[in-house]
Formats: C-alpha cells, sequence, structure tokens
C-alpha cells in the first residue's frame, strides 16, 4: 500500500527524526563515529508517520521513549528499508507478541508492505547475520500478512 506524505507531514518527521538524534547523542545513546546516520532517524520517523496515516491512527512522534509495551505506532514495530527488496528485521528481545510492520522507501513516498507478529518472525529459517552484526531475523516480504489486515484490527 503505497502512502505519500504531504509536504507539512515530511516537515514533522524530519523535525522528530533530528530531535531523536541530537537526544540520543546528548544523552550518550550514542555516539558520533556510531553506524547509523541522522537520515535513517528522519526516515524512520517518517515511515512511522505514513504507517499511522495508511491506519488513520495518531502518530505520538515519541523522543527516547523506550517503554517496551508501546510501539511507533499504538503497539506496532514500524521496522523501515530502503528497497522494497530488504527483509523485515526482527531482534531476539523484541516482544513475541508485537506486531512489526515493513515499510519500504524514502521521504515522502513509502510502501506500507505488511507484518508480522514478533513470534512468527522468529523462526530459524529468517536467522542471519548479513551485515556483520548481532545475528536477527530477517523476514522475507512473502512471509508477511497483507497490510490491509490491519485495518480490519482497529476499525
Amino acid at each position: 500500500m503505497d502512502v505519500t506524505l504531504t509536504w507539512a507531514e515530511t516537515l514533522a518527521a524530519v523535525s522528530i527524526g533530528g530531535y531523536r538524534r541530537i537526544a540520543s547523542l546528548q544523552a550518550g545513546l550514542i555516539s558520533y563515529s556510531e553506524g547509523l546516520s541522522w537520515t535513517e532517524d528522519i526516515e524512520g520517523a517518517g515511515a512511522e508517520l505514513a504507517v499511522a496515516k495508511y491506519l488513520d491512527r495518531f502518530w505520538t512522534a515519541s523522543v527516547n521513549s523506550f517503554d517496551r509495551d508501546v510501539g511507533d505506532v499504538g503497539r506496532l514495530q514500524v521496522r523501515r528499508v530502503r528497497k522494497a527488496t530488504h527483509r523485515l528485521i526482527v531482534r531476539q528481545r523484541d516482544l513475541d507478541d508485537h506486531k512489526f510492520i515493513l515499510v519500504a522507501g524514502e521521504l515522502p513516498k513509502f510502501d506500507v508492505a505488511g507484518w508480522i507478529y514478533g513470534h512468527e518472525a522468529k523462526q530459524t529459517e529468517y536467522l542471519d547475520d548479513p551485515n556483520d552484526r548481532e545475528s536477527a531475523y530477517f523476514v522475507p516480504r512473502s512471509a508477511l500478512r497483507p497490510t490491509k489486515e490491519l485495518r480490519l484490527f482497529w476499525n
């Protein structure tokens, strides 16, 4: 499902993503030399807003709220990738009963691709470490539930 953010929504995502990066640097949660860039924070915020827009739900736009029982949009955990061919990443520490949703794209256009429960994603067949980081579960799009099912849960 394609979602295009308005320019005002794009500005909101840029603002929140930038603020998230600054807050993380100030709190010492990341260092200046650490991997992910400002772009990842900004694009991730955009993906969250795209999901909220698609589901017609409020986006809290939270910053460094690490309450594990709260998601990015409701109890949904949004995972953004740049390319439509990339897989959904779920880590071992992620909660089994949360829904993880794959969003591909870059501001202002996103594809809300599909979703899966954490426990469903944590299958041996999806375990991989392609980036020489800690192993994680990389779920292909073909294994995801249709995005339209998420609307049924809330409507």
